[in-house]
């Protein structure tokens, strides 16, 4: 059988320092096997991926540490409905189809293994709710007849999210951990700068996302030159609250001897104050890093019963100490 090739507009993108433990590909969600890898459907083709049967609105992780490839409505294939595609080390994509709805993360941003990338749905040429999952390498179908590298799975079986998938992928390899290139470090706006645009990408053509003031600080990424440091002439992507966004490197520099907090659950509601009482003003998801400005509780730690008040989206906000771990930034 031919390989047959997807034809699309791909983007450039490299893979970043976001990714697993592990050089493995694990389930996407939770269910069972509807269909599987080359199964011949009326109409005459054969099935590209493994379809996933579960409930309207569960989560769909990415399998893999990567970026962003795809996210939205799959205009060069309808039946895959609202579709997300991550692209991995080694030439590898996954694709994610038919979702009712997508995660936080857009289109170049990095994604680790396990994070929540879209919603369990039954959009595009669908006859129930499900996750339809390919792997492909080199934009070409993986099939298991004409490659011998495909999705193992057994009509009716169940999977579990985040659970290995048993295959070796030939190539499939870990991005280096977070620090291997310099990053993540925690950078602090310098005094007396005011409303310092935080941008959509590295530089001032891009849109403004929101602002940030002197003094505050946050959690950087990359930066612009691909360095280890942020330049002054350059730029810093950091977290600003559940998106990235860019700004110059100007007017900020690198601070120590701060504690930044890292998510370590798929989904933590970020609040106004320090209780569930408080209003819920938006969500962060498992691997956001953001600098820790003080505990409810006055103390060091409060990693467990207390809550941390964290710099987010230009001002001051609390999430639950249960849900993060915090270390010192050096």
């Amino acid at each position: 059988m031919k390989s047959v090739v997807n034809v699309i507009a791909w983007a450039t993108l490299t893979v970043g320092v976001a990714g697993p433990a592990q050089a493995q590909f694990v389930w996407p969600t939770t269910g069972w096997i509807g269909s599987t890898y080359y199964t011949w459907r009326t109409g005459g083709f054969y099935h590209h991926g493994t379809d996933i049967m579960a409930p309207l609105g569960q989560r769909v992780v990415a399998s893999h540490g990567g970026k962003i490839l795809l996210r939205g409505w799959y205009s060069a294939c309808s039946y895959y409905g609202n579709l997300v595609a991550v692209r991995h080390p080694g030439g590898y994509d996954t694709y994610y189809g038919h979702n009712s709805a997508f995660g936080p993360y857009g289109i170049g941003q990095a994604v680790n293994q396990n994070q929540t990338i879209a919603y369990i749905g039954s959009t595009g040429n669908s006859n129930g709710n499900h996750c339809h999952f390919e792997i492909r390498r080199f934009n070409t179908y993986i099939y298991s007849y004409s490659s011998q590298i495909y999705v193992p799975a057994t009509a009716g079986g169940v999977v579990t999210a985040g659970r290995p998938i048993p295959y070796v992928y030939p190539g499939l390899t870990t991005p280096p951990p977070p620090g291997a290139t310099g990053f993540p470090v925690a950078i602090r706006v310098n005094a007396g700068v005011t409303a310092l645009n935080v941008r959509t990408g590295p530089g001032t053509g891009y849109s403004v996302l929101g602002r940030i003031d002197g003094g505050q600080a946050y959690v950087a990424l990359a930066s612009s030159n691909g360095g280890t440091t942020i330049s002054a002439a350059g730029w810093g992507k950091i977290q600003y609250d559940h998106r990235t966004g860019w700004i110059s490197g100007a007017y900020a520099a690198r601070t120590t001897g701060v504690t930044v907090v890292t998510v370590t659950a798929d989904a933590v509601n970020v609040r106004t104050g320090p209780g569930v009482g408080f209003a819920k003003i938006g969500q962060v998801s498992r691997g956001m890093r953001f600098v820790r400005i003080a505990t409810s509780g006055g103390g060091s730690t409060g990693l467990t019963a207390g809550w941390h008040k964290i710099g987010w989206g230009g001002r001051a906000a609390w999430i639950i100490g249960s849900y993060v771990a915090a270390t010192q930034m050096k």
